[in-house]
């Protein structure tokens, strides 16, 4: 960081006190990063595959009105393709998706077309890797968020264990043993609580409720919906549809960052303006938060 930050621009990232602090911010934060990221690794089974793997797709759409088929292209980059070959005929896959801020996987904003980035990504990864490996059973395991930052810890006893455990990575894990202890292979033995994924082994060896599980068949219909959502709304791009229908979610709506809410009109206290709900019916909000 240092060797590049003095080549970058010449001496603008180390022309002022501010900026310098930036870099040792940041080179700190990589630092933190590294490590952990080398840490949650060890734990369990699971070798790197691809990093930054770009994906492009093509969708087929229902027929226009002149009954020609539309068709669209979805792009993407997956920043980290892990995989754990069992030994047999079984190819594990794990994605992680670095992100500059905490983020979680909820069914319902999936559901919704406002979640659709992981599922989609691990879809494609599983895709890519069977073309890699047709002899292969490719099988997904799990899809992470992971937050890059070097939190503070108050912690009097084991500072890094603190930090480790708020540097857990957030998504969906298939609820399997075999899944399960690849990816910590603590989690072989009931009552652990892994440092790291989101999983507590309850003492039946099941686990708890604030794990980030999923059954095999709700992971799977996660996937499914993502690119089916993916191909709704892209149709409902093509078809001209730009209706104002923001979203309301506990005390969060689509509105609260939105860069062009004072051009919209959107405003609940006129008539015939309201938020959209989410269907109650719709799967459970992940467990944990």
């Amino acid at each position: 960081i240092e060797l590049l930050t003095k080549e970058y621009n010449g001496d603008l990232l180390v022309s002022d006190e501010k900026t310098k602090y930036y870099v040792r911010q940041l080179a700190r934060i990589m630092k933190r990063t590294v490590k952990t990221l080398g840490f949650q690794l060890s734990k369990g089974k699971y070798k790197p595959e691809m990093y930054e793997m770009k994906f492009e797709k093509m969708y087929d759409l229902a027929a226009s009105e002149d009954g020609n088929t539309k068709r669209v292209e979805l792009k993407g980059r997956i920043d980290r393709t892990d995989i754990y070959d069992d030994g047999s005929n079984k190819s594990y896959v794990k994605i992680i998706d670095y992100k500059s801020s905490s983020h979680k996987l909820d069914p319902k904003m999936l559901e919704e077309g406002l979640s659709l980035q992981l599922a989609i990504y691990m879809k494609n990864a599983i895709e890519t890797i069977k073309e890699r490996y047709p002899n292969k059973d490719v099988l997904p395991a799990a899809m992470l968020y992971y937050a890059i930052d070097d939190p503070f810890s108050d912690s009097r006893n084991d500072a890094e264990a603190d930090i480790r455990k708020k540097l857990i990575p957030i998504g969906a894990i298939v609820n399997d043993d075999t899944v399960m202890e690849s990816l910590d292979s603590d989690l072989a033995v009931p009552g652990t609580k892994s440092e790291a994924v989101k999983i507590t082994k309850k003492k039946d060896n099941t686990p708890d409720s604030y794990s980030n599980v999923f059954s095999s068949e709700e992971f799977d219909s996660m996937l499914i919906r993502a690119e089916e959502k993916a191909k709704e709304l892209a149709g409902d791009i093509l078809s001209g549809c730009i209706d104002i229908n923001p979203y309301l979610e506990k005390n969060k709506t689509a509105c609260d960052f939105c860069p062009i809410r004072g051009y919209c009109g959107f405003d609940i206290k006129l008539k015939g303006f309201e938020y959209r709900k989410f269907d109650e019916s719709s799967p459970e909000e992940e467990s944990g938060e």
